[in-house]
């Protein structure tokens, strides 16, 4: 019962007669079930259950403008109903209604206007899940469900009892326009959503300054929540969002800022199994150029223990700062990228074992110049004269290019070190020889000491899938070789 429809039960006898669904024919089956059980008369009146089941899903809905099957419309819309759970049934305190119930919603004929449609059931979920008073007619036992009153916009996740619905954030569900719209709240308490969600970001930013003023005197902090709540008429004081970083504090890796795991305590428990499997990383941007900065955030919907967790790349990330998020919590660590690279990251939950791996290739800003390298000076040195110290220059080095085939005049990465910083100050070039092709100079876009972007050249290599070598030479010698296949083109010509 709800809102004063008298709803009917699932039939058991009509679930137990149902085709299986791990059936290979299961859809087959089930359109012939709904034949035979969902009817468009009843009892003399014209309910057109089985029209409206077979009618829910069009060939605009399954197949926009490609060309429409419409032999597999009845199959999708068995996915979206699903069996009938009973039989039709009239209303017995209104007359006027017929209901007939399937797996996964409610139909229901009204004799007043003729009209066949599926209730409603989302909205009185949304109902449940808001709290308050959704129906009188629900019942006791709609209190004890795990939905009810879960919605609480200014908690972590948007859930009031996060131990009853794992796996779930609402901190997205609702909008207070939308509640507002679906009558689920008075307009009032509709925009006192939107107000508390504000003042609680206001809240945790005045509260990670407080934090930094109690920082000092710790043995003080009783005493001034204590003034604090006596002047708020007892009021808490707002918790600061977990481990954000207290303003003012560097960190040592290169003043970035540093979080404060200690300083504040999550109510949340945290789950010490290591990898759960829901782990993902983001960058921020997406593309990171040299010398901006970078946030590396993981996302995972269980809470690891931010002080065994690691991140391990290229550069030392430093420390997490942990907030809650729509994705559940997120941990954030900001690098600067300083040369241009292929920078690959490893997110360990319990430090040891590997969650996942992801990266970003860094590169120059759009009208970057050659960063300027410092003249050698020269070194006195016992005797008459001073004698200038030779800069060492290293041989070069390739350990891959990227990608390792490709037709003429395209663009390759060739990873190593020993290219220099920037490569022209080695004197850096790269060449690609194969016996029949001979040795052909490689035009170099830029690089730095541990990367280069070179293009293959447009003519005079034979394609057809030709084995070719690539070299790095510079001021400090020859490189090793590497393989590079040059595709299209025939044998018996050059591209």
């Amino acid at each position: 019962r709800i809102d004063g429809l008298n709803l009917p039960p699932a039939d058991p006898d009509l679930v137990a007669a149902a085709p299986n669904a791990a059936s290979p024919d299961y859809a087959t089956q089930g359109i012939s079930y709904i034949s035979a059980f969902v009817p468009d008369q009843w009892n003399g009146l014209p309910v057109g259950f089985q029209t409206a089941f077979f009618n829910t899903v069009t060939c605009a809905d399954a197949f926009g403008t490609d060309p429409c099957d419409p032999t597999l419309l009845p199959a999708l819309a068995l996915e979206l109903w699903g069996l009938p759970t009973s039989l039709p049934t009239a209303d017995p305190l209104n007359a006027d209604f017929v209901y007939q119930r399937f797996s996964r919603g409610i139909m229901h004929y009204s004799r007043a206007t003729g009209r066949t449609q599926g209730l409603l059931v989302g909205d009185w979920l949304k109902r449940v899940i808001v709290g308050g008073d959704p129906a009188a007619d629900l019942g006791a036992e709609v209190r004890r469900s795990p939905f009810f009153g879960q919605y609480a916009p200014t908690r972590p996740l948007g859930l009031d009892r996060p131990i009853d619905l794992p796996d779930t954030s609402l901190a997205q569900a609702f909008r207070a326009d939308t509640l507002a719209a679906a009558q689920l709240v008075p307009q009032a308490t509709a925009l006192a959503v939107a107000q508390t969600q504000t003042a609680l970001a206001l809240n945790a930013t005045a509260a990670v300054f407080t934090a930094t003023a109690f920082t000092a005197t710790q043995t003080a902090l009783p005493a001034v929540l204590t003034a604090t709540a006596q002047a708020g008429g007892g009021a808490q004081m707002p918790r600061p969002i977990i481990g954000q970083p207290i303003p003012g504090q560097q960190n040592p890796r290169g003043g970035l800022p540093n979080s404060t795991p200690s300083s504040v305590v999550s109510d949340i428990p945290v789950v010490n199994v290591g990898c759960i499997g829901d782990e993902q990383m983001w960058f921020v941007p997406k593309k990171p150029n040299i010398g901006v900065h970078t946030d590396i955030s993981v996302t995972s919907q269980r809470h690891h223990d931010i002080t065994a967790m690691k991140l391990t790349g290229p550069l030392d990330p430093g420390s997490a700062t942990e907030h809650v998020g729509p994705l559940g919590f997120v941990w954030t660590w900001t690098i600067v990228p300083t040369i241009e690279a292929f920078y690959e990251w490893t997110f360990y939950a319990d430090g040891l074992r590997p969650c996942i791996t992801s990266g970003f290739n860094a590169r120059a800003p759009l009208g970057a110049t050659p960063t300027p390298t410092i003249t050698p000076q020269p070194t006195n040195t016992p005797g008459s004269t001073a004698t200038p110290t030779p800069t060492v220059v290293p041989v070069p080095s390739i350990t891959r290019i990227v990608p390792e085939s490709g037709p003429c005049g395209s663009l390759v990465t060739i990873f190593g070190h020993g290219f220099g910083s920037p490569p022209s100050t080695f004197g850096t070039s790269a060449l690609i020889a194969s016996p029949s092709d001979g040795t052909h100079g490689m035009f170099v876009n830029g690089g730095s000491d541990t990367s280069l972007s070179a293009q293959i050249p447009s003519t005079g290599l034979t394609g057809a899938n030709t084995a070719h070598t690539v070299q790095v030479v510079s001021n400090g010698g020859v490189s090793n070789t590497v393989s590079f296949v040059v595709t299209g083109g025939s044998a018996t010509s050059t591209c």
